[in-house]
């Protein structure tokens, strides 16, 4: 029932559609399910900001706890912290209670104001690809390692602002030497703009670069995801070549290959 207030709350804004994607992602893996539970336990939002997705991923049922967090306390109190509010008192007006939806909220930067062992699903949207690395590759003060490490991340859904082949291959090959894998993937276009929403989970450092998957690998081959992918193909290899016969970009090896 949470989710389904949520749902009518969040239709309102227009960036739900794409921050759905995550939900969906999240609420599907199974990857960081316990030995006891099919539940998995935290998932934490990075640059919440208007809380959409923390607050989706918590009225989901599918987490024990969810942390949203933003370096902004201002674009909490005028985004998360007041949507929470306004659900937690929908909630309330049909008698269910508020304690249903498993949600906090921090102010800080990036991964450092969690605990170890505080986050199996860590979701990133609304940032370019530079930016979601630097966050993801962020090292301990103390003890040097990275702090996914130390938090216990399993899982990373990531959806970056920009949707260049270049920038998402970038991205794919950094978290692949991380020793991250894409294991699904959702595209969608919102006028002007497509976003690809990748899940990957960890997986053993390779030796060398011969198989850094290429974004938009792990996407169904038929129904409208596949319709949406071949729109995206065309509109992105129309563009290159535009850039190529005009002379004012060289091609990146990363979109030769892609």
């Amino acid at each position: 029932m949470a989710r389904k207030v949520f749902s009518n709350l969040a239709n309102k804004n227009r960036s739900w559609k794409r921050m759905s994607l995550l939900v969906d992602l999240a609420f599907q893996d199974q990857h960081t399910s316990t030995s006891s539970s099919n539940t998995p336990r935290t998932a934490v939002d990075i640059g919440t900001d208007h809380g959409l997705l923390a607050l989706g991923l918590a009225a989901s049922g599918k987490f024990d706890k969810v942390v949203g967090i933003d370096v902004s306390q201002q674009a909490l109190d005028n985004g998360g912290l007041r949507f929470e509010n306004e659900l937690r008192e929908n909630l309330l007006d049909r008698h269910l209670f508020s304690s249903n939806l498993p949600v906090a909220f921090r102010c800080g930067s990036g991964l450092s104001v969690l605990e170890p062992g505080e986050a199996d699903i860590v979701c990133i949207a609304g940032m370019g690809s530079r930016t979601i690395l630097d966050i993801l590759s962020t090292r301990s003060s103390t003890s040097g390692a990275f702090l996914l490490d130390e938090l216990g991340c399993q899982s990373l859904i990531l959806q970056p602002t920009n949707s260049r082949p270049r920038n998402l291959s970038e991205m794919y090959q950094a978290l692949f030497e991380l020793g991250w894998m894409p294991a699904d993937e959702q595209i969608t276009y919102i006028p002007t703009r497509w976003y690809l929403t990748t899940i990957f989970h960890r997986s053993a450092k390779p030796n060398d670069h011969s198989d850094v998957p290429l974004p938009c690998s792990k996407l169904k081959r038929n129904g409208a995801q596949f319709a949406t992918l071949q729109d995206y193909a065309c509109h992105h290899q129309k563009w290159l070549r535009n850039l190529q016969r005009l002379g004012k970009s060289e091609l990146h090896p990363l979109e030769y290959k892609w």
